[in-house]
């Protein structure tokens, strides 16, 4: 039986309500202890997917705990009708109930609600513009075009990676965002030390919902061959450690990378072991060949992945994979501002470096010889031609959060100052292409 709250939200709002209410459609699955539970939980997942399209993606994640609060406890209000696709059936290796559900969620309720609880809305891009464009792909420079176009624009790292300030309260709770506040620390010279810890991750929501369709129908349109589609592949985790975040102690899993490989007939991804192999036999494929695999697809741990595999002409689209803005972590900024807002500090830094994957042409593209690159969406990349390339959403093997640390000097006229602090990643700008 569904919870008191959720019958009167049901109750209350009359069918002739919804008349001229406008819905958006969407498919969510949730896990819950009892068949009750899952349902709940995917009623809220479809009310969650339902703000991405119509909220952007950092908005969510920067009022997450009000949006949880205001939104989600009462999700059953915003639905207007929703359908049991499979289950509530107990899943043995879980231990718990799993359903999937389609939903019609109730746009202008939804976006009354948010208003009121003061979040943005904004209209979010869908794909139309994208799809208008590869109706007139035809040839190698349109198809270049198309691809550079999509991965140095709407591939940006700081368009898909959060940066947060996060701290532990007195009680212990997690603080984020504008309540998390730096330690400090005074030293012998009358400065203070401060230490921030931002928290950083990529969106992944944003990721799967925003890039994937558009990306999959690019691939689909300039690839030479499919090799595999939506193929399953799970990473095992026995034998890798489980580590915690600081401060926030969400775990993940290791440092192991994912690595794609390409044998003389066969394309495989490895992780502490060979976790998918595919022959490419049948494809008679050139030297040349660029291998890209895409996840399109993955669970809540990061632990099983869908991946769609594509042959590419390596000469016409290595160097645009090679050379773009999303292979890298870009330099964090930490500024700190006063009451008038302006800027008392301005901290640019990169991050520790984890798996290099820069080479000379990245380099002199981009005029930063010192630039520290770690592993972003694109990785793996082969030759300069781009023998290979691993499409992923993970900062390191397969996790998904990383708490950075960063220490600045203060004066103390400075400290007293200091009413707001900013984090966020920079656009790198764009690649310079080689004369040809």
């Amino acid at each position: 039986m569904k919870p008191l709250s959720y019958l009167l939200l049901a109750c209350l709002l009359a069918p002739s309500a919804w008349a001229a209410e406008e819905t958006i459609a969407v498919t969510a699955t949730a896990t819950g202890k009892t068949a009750d539970e899952a349902e709940i939980n995917a009623l809220q997942n479809a009310v969650r997917k339902a703000l991405g399209e119509f909220v952007d993606a950092e908005t969510i994640t920067n009022n997450e705990e009000v949006i949880k609060n205001k939104v989600l406890t009462y999700s059953d209000g915003f639905v207007k009708s929703h359908t049991v696709l499979s289950g509530p059936e107990m899943n043995s290796a879980l231990g718990k109930f799993v359903i999937t559900i389609r939903a019609e969620v109730v746009r202008n309720k939804l976006e009354e609600s948010l208003r009121t609880a003061k979040i943005l809305v904004t209209e979010v891009d869908g794909n139309a513009l994208w799809l208008k464009a590869l109706e007139g792909t035809k040839g190698i420079p349109e198809k270049q075009e198309l691809l550079k176009k999509f991965l140095w624009e709407e591939m940006r790292p700081e368009r898909l990676l959060i940066s947060r300030l996060v701290s532990k309260g007195e009680d212990g709770e997690v603080l984020r965002g504008p309540n998390a506040k730096p330690t400090q620390k005074l030293l012998d010279d009358g400065t203070v030390e401060l230490t921030f810890h931002v928290e950083t991750f990529y969106h992944l929501e944003a990721y799967y919902r925003d890039i994937v369709p558009p990306l999959v129908q690019i691939l689909d349109k300039i690839a030479d061959h499919k090799i595999a589609q939506a193929a399953p592949v799970q990473f095992p985790v026995e034998n890798i450690t489980e580590e915690k975040t600081l401060i926030t102690g969400h775990a993940y899993w290791g440092s192991r990378g994912v690595e794609l490989r390409r044998g003389q007939d066969e394309v495989f991804l490895t992780h502490s072991s060979t976790v998918f192999r595919k022959s490419l036999a049948n494809f008679n494929l050139p030297d040349h060949s660029l291998i890209v695999a895409c996840s399109v697809g993955r669970n809540n741990r990061g632990t099983s992945h869908l991946f769609s595999f594509y042959a590419l002409n390596g000469n016409a689209f290595g160097p645009i994979f090679n050379l773009s803005p999303a292979r890298a972590l870009p330099p964090i900024n930490l500024v700190l501002h006063d009451k008038a807002g302006s800027v008392i500090l301005h901290d640019r830094w990169n991050v520790e470096e984890v798996g290099d994957v820069r080479g000379e042409e990245f380099e002199e593209a981009y005029d930063m010889m010192s630039f520290t690159v770690r592993r972003g969406f694109l990785l793996d990349q082969g030759n300069g031609e781009g023998e290979k390339c691993l499409i992923l959403p993970n900062l390191v093997g397969i996790n998904d959060v990383l708490v950075l640390e960063r220490k600045i000097i203060l004066a103390k006229e400075d400290l007293k100052r200091l009413t707001s602090v900013k984090v966020f990643y920079e656009h790198l700008g764009f690649p310079k292409l080689p004369k040809k």
